[in-house]
Formats: C-alpha cells, structure tokens, sequence
C-alpha cells in the first residue's frame, strides 16, 4: 500500500497525490490519501474529488496495522510482515531519485514538486488529473472561444500569498514587470494572441491589470469549484504565463499542446532568491 499524506492548496495536494500514484502503479500496489491536515476542513479534504471520484482515505485499520504501538497491533504486524517505510522529503526541493526505487508499504511525507518523478508515467497522470465533471454552459462555451484563438493564459495567484505574513514572505507576489516581460516575450514569437486572465482574486486583477491585446478576465466560477474550474480552462489554452504557484504549475503541464510556450518566474521563492529550481520547473519552460 502507498500512503500520501495531504498538506497545501490544490496544486501541493495534486503533486503529493501524483507521487503516490507512480509508486502504486511500480508496485502494482493500491493507493491511499491520509487527510490527517484537514480533518476539519471539508473543502480541503476534497480538493482531489472532481479529478478522482473514487479518491480512498486510511481507515481506522489502516491506522492500527502500521502505526498503533499497541502489542496486539505489533504482532499482527509481525505475523503478517508488515512494516511501513515512512519516507520525509528533506528540506531542500530537488529531485530525490531514490523515492522512485521504493517498494512495500509506503508513507509519503513532503511536496514532491517536480516534473521528474512523472516522466514514467505522464499518460497516466494526466488521465488521471483530467476533470470527471462535465463543465457547465458558461465554461464550456469559453473553452470553445479558448480553443478557436491563439489562446494564452495569465495566472495571477493572490489571496494568501498577499494575506498571510508567512506565505507572503516565502513566496512574495511577482510584480506587473514579471507579467510584462513575459507578454512581450510570448507576443514576439505568436501571432494574434488573446489572453485570458485568471486568478484567486479576479476583481482585483481587472481593476489593476490591462494590456493592449485582447483580453478575457476569467470570473464564471464560484469560489467552490474555481479550482478545477479555472485549472480546466487554463489547461486547454495554447499557451501559458504562470505565477510561482504549483495551481498554475498544474494547468501548464496539463496543457497537451506539443507547441506550447510556457513561461515561469525565474524566482520562485522570494525568500530564497538564490534557490537552485530547476528541478521544480520543467526544462522546456522559458523563466524571466
């Protein structure tokens, strides 16, 4: 059995879910999500279900099996040879060749962001990360306007990177020069872009952003289903600018066009300027 434990938003959940899927189809094993992070945050716990219908937690046997230190607990184990390797991401993000070659019973601990730990199986992910919701009309007709132009989306992440002191000082918020640098890169090799905008706090970009190219400010999703909604639509535009954030990561990578620029912020980290993450961002990428 492989076990991931769930931690962060969406993007952090779907790279930890993806991790643990490799392992399980290597080790012809099943895979299993412990949501011990959001016992009390149903959203969160949930984040995963639009793409895996059928996402399976620990049970309370699972639980006692591997970790209870009970006697009775520790014979069973012992009789039937079960012993769970309980594997913690070091603190550093680079690609950790070794978790690959792991077999038996496994708990995931850690991010796990980078494109490397996929490239055996990139089919099976990206099945596995396509929406099993069908769209509504408003997002099925712009998914229509998205597939008939030259289409590039922008990706905006706000909301706790602007509210929450620590997330704000880890990450920071790339400025509009990042945004603009990347337009006139993308512009300088597509012709007749339209660009369509998306972020957690939609309002404020279109108060604040404009750019002299048509523009679509993305805001037909509800806060309930903006995450699968909007990583749906981004996903299917042609090409992409992407904020430091693991959502828009996502809606890149997701992205089947074999032609697609994808632009990503060289830092990544603005606490860590410095920070080698070149395992984190895929090496077809453009970063500014």
């Amino acid at each position: 059995m492989i076990i991931v434990q769930l931690k962060g938003l969406l993007g952090n959940q779907m790279h930890q879910y993806a991790l643990g899927k490799v392992l399980a189809m290597k080790n012809h094993t099943q895979l299993k999500i412990d949501p011990v992070n959001f016992l009390n945050d149903a959203t969160k716990r949930n984040y995963l279900r639009p793409f895996i219908p059928d996402l399976r937690e620990i049970t309370a046997a699972d639980q006692k099996l591997f970790f209870s230190r009970s006697l009775l607990s520790r014979i069973k184990r012992k009789t039937l040879r079960k012993k769970i390797t309980i594997v913690n991401e070091a603190q550093n993000i680079e690609f950790k060749d070794y978790v690959l070659q792991l077999n038996g019973d496994i708990y995931l601990n850690g991010y796990w962001q980078s494109e490397k730990y996929l490239s055996q199986f990139e089919r099976e992910i990206r099945q596995e990360f396509s929406v099993k919701i069908k769209p509504d009309k408003p997002n099925a007709e712009l998914a229509v306007d998205i597939a008939k132009s030259n289409s590039v989306s922008i990706h905006f992440r706000r909301g706790d990177f602007v509210s929450n002191p620590e997330v704000n000082k880890l990450f920071g918020v790339l400025g509009f020069d990042y945004y603009k640098k990347s337009i006139d890169l993308i512009t300088s090799r597509i012709h007749s872009p339209k660009f369509y905008v998306f972020s957690n706090e939609p309002e404020w970009v279109r108060k604040n952003f404009k750019i002299d190219y048509p523009t679509v400010y993305v805001d037909l999703n509800p806060e309930e289903n903006r995450n699968y909604e909007d990583m749906r639509l981004m996903s299917l535009c042609k090409h992409n600018i992407i904020a430091n954030s693991s959502f828009s990561w996502w809606a890149a990578w997701l992205n089947t066009n074999f032609e697609k620029i994808v632009i990503a912020p060289k830092i990544w980290f603005s606490a860590e300027p410095n920070l080698d993450t070149s395992d984190l961002v895929p090496n077809a990428w453009l970063r500014i």
